[in-house]
């Protein structure tokens, strides 16, 4: 059952709180920063591969590979 927490509990959770708001934003401008540049290559060579004639695909295991690498990092 749920406990009232005291005055100063809830400071603390506040505190907390805004620490990991500002560290989870601090990650998502930088992700941010990077998708900017990735996603404009992406579909730079997209729009050049469709210009002529082909379109490349993913190889096989390329996603199970980058959710390993993303998955490693959080170890």
């Amino acid at each position: 059952m749920p406990v009232r927490k005291t005055p100063e509990e809830m400071a603390l959770m506040r505190r907390l709180k805004v620490a990991r708001s500002l560290v989870r934003l601090k990650h998502s401008l930088d992700a941010d920063l990077e998708l900017n540049g990735l996603l404009a290559d992406i579909t730079e060579d997209h729009n050049t591969e469709l210009q002529t004639g082909g379109l490349k695909e993913l190889a096989p295991g390329t996603l199970d590979g980058l959710i390993k690498e993303v998955a490693d990092a959080k170890d």
